[in-house]
C-alpha cells in the first residue's frame, strides 16, 4: 500500500519589487511590456530601439486599457488590461502569440487580428 504524500500549505508570496537589467532582445521586450501591464504597474521598461513588432505590442496593450507613456526610450506602464478589444497585431507573430496566452486568463473578450501575412501564418498551436 502506498501512502499519500504529505500535505503542503502554499501561501502567497510577498509583492515583488526591484530592478532587473536584461540584454537588449526583442523577445524579452515583448514579455517585459506584457508582464508590466499584467502587474498593475507602475513598471518601467527601457527600450533603445523597439522596432515595429514591439510597438505593435505597445499599441495592443493600450487598446486593452493599459496606460503606457514613452519618454526617450523609457516606457512606463500602469493600469491593467481592463476592456474588451479587437487587437491589430500588425505583422507581429510574437505579439499575437504572447497576447493570446496573456489575455486567456483575463475576464475580457478579445479578438486578435493582423495583416494578411500574419493571418496566413499557422496559429493552431496557440488557438486550440
Amino acid at each position: 500500500m502506498t501512502s499519500a504524500p504529505p500535505a503542503s500549505r502554499i501561501t502567497p508570496a510577498a509583492r515583488l519589487r526591484g530592478r532587473l537589467s536584461l540584454p537588449a532582445d526583442k523577445s524579452i521586450a515583448h514579455r517585459a511590456l506584457i508582464v508590466g501591464a499584467l502587474s498593475g504597474g507602475p513598471t518601467a521598461v527601457a527600450l533603445r530601439s523597439p522596432g515595429r513588432d514591439v510597438l505593435s505590442t505597445v499599441e495592443c496593450l493600450r487598446e486593452l486599457g493599459a496606460h503606457i507613456t514613452e519618454d526617450v526610450g523609457r516606457y512606463t506602464i500602469s493600469g491593467r488590461p481592463s476592456r474588451d478589444a479587437v487587437l491589430d497585431c500588425g505583422n507581429s507573430g510574437t505579439t499575437m502569440r504572447l497576447l493570446a496566452g496573456a489575455v486567456a486568463g483575463l475576464p475580457l473578450r478579445v479578438a486578435l487580428d493582423g495583416d494578411d501575412s500574419l493571418r496566413a501564418r499557422p496559429m493552431e498551436r496557440v488557438a486550440t
